[in-house]
């Protein structure tokens, strides 16, 4: 069992705390290059998996051991999320906390009236200096709140999804209809809803993904990582 950091946004974050959220999506790297009979060629047989496909005259994705790199099943994945540094560096947490009259916390993911800095207290005579949201990038392990565990892994084309699965994402209801995420021509219009949960995860997806050139469109293969939160 290995342990592994992953990103997920504030608002994803708060999905895997409600439960709404047991999977995610991540591209490929590099894309596989895929015949229209489904082989493959290219670079990606040799980086960054390094599969020994000599004996197969024309391998697919089936026929070869992929190593995800974001672990395999009954490995743990532990959570880096936008939150508040601790200044003196020397492990010490709960420096900078929200207290709510229940509990205090140090991150993002947070009921919204608790998400603003100026809620925020300090507790060993803090003068109200450098109070800033550091990215979940530079989140150091030990700060790690929610770990998950990896169930299941395989690949897919991004646009394979279930409407069982884009929900598994935790794309949100929006009374009887689902969530929109993007600001595309319909959303600015005041169409702020989606008809399914695919389509809810269509335009989330796109907002993460589009410019960096892996929008729905495009259909890249993705990593499909099924996980329980610890």
């Amino acid at each position: 069992m290995k342990q592994r950091p992953i990103l997920f946004s504030t608002d994803l974050v708060n999905a895997i705390i409600d439960g709404r959220k047991t999977q995610t999506r991540r591209i490929i790297k590099p894309q596989p290059e895929v015949s229209e009979q489904g082989y493959l060629s290219g670079e990606w047989l040799r980086k960054p998996f390094k599969v020994n496909s000599a004996h197969l005259i024309l391998p697919t994705l089936q026929d070869l051991p992929i190593e995800c790199p974001y672990g395999q099943v009954d490995d743990i994945l532990y959570v880096r999320e936008t939150f508040l540094p601790d200044p003196p560096h020397d492990g010490t947490w709960n420096n900078y906390m929200f207290d709510d009259g229940s509990g205090r916390y140090n991150y993002k993911a947070l009921p919204e009236h608790f998400r603003k800095p100026e809620h925020c207290i300090y507790k060993a005579g803090w003068d109200g200096r450098d109070l800033r949201w550091k990215p979940a990038i530079h989140m150091p392990k030990w700060a790690s709140r929610l770990h998950l565990k990896i169930t299941n892994v395989h690949v897919e084309r991004l646009q394979e999804i279930s409407e069982e699965d884009a929900r598994a994402e935790g794309v949100e209801r929006d009374g009887d209809s689902w969530k929109c995420y993007g600001n595309c021509e319909a959303h600015k219009r005041g169409y702020t809803k989606r008809s399914s949960a695919i389509a809810s995860f269509m335009s989330l997806w796109d907002v993460i993904n589009a410019k960096r050139g892996y929008g729905w469109d495009a259909n890249p293969f993705v990593w499909v990582i099924e996980f329980e939160r610890m």
